[in-house]
């Protein structure tokens, strides 16, 4: 990678590590049923431009930090996504405890309690 053209490193560090993120997580998702592609490109991209950055690969560390860029505003994307839907599931959920009690106190009838009477004082 020393003896490289600079734009051959940036292009090789820019999109080896979704490459290989995509590799691993078929495997991993064929052996436990799940994906981990944001992590592993993640754990690539920024792996990789670390020690591009202790060996003073700049062109490499620089494809690396647009690939973690990247890979980072995927994830928040998806991220702010999701927690949209859980506070939507979280209100549907209030709203249907709420019709729940409210029914149920319609419904049931408060039984007679003895009470000690008030004594005139």
């Amino acid at each position: 990678m020393n003896g490289w053209p600079p734009v051959a490193n940036f292009l090789l560090a820019l999109l080896l590590p979704p490459a290989w993120s995509y590799l691993w997580s078929g495997l991993w998702q064929r052996l436990y049923r799940r994906r981990y592609f944001l992590q592993g490109w993640l754990s690539g991209a920024g792996g990789g431009g670390t020690a591009a950055l202790l060996e003073h690969f700049w062109a490499y560390a620089l494809g690396a930090a647009v690939s973690t860029a990247v890979g980072l505003a995927i994830w928040w994307w998806r991220r702010r996504k999701r927690r949209n839907v859980l506070a939507l599931m979280g209100q549907k959920s209030r709203l249907l405890r709420d019709a729940l009690v409210r029914r149920v106190r319609e419904v049931t009838k408060p039984s007679p309690v003895l009470r000690p009477q008030r004594s005139p004082a």
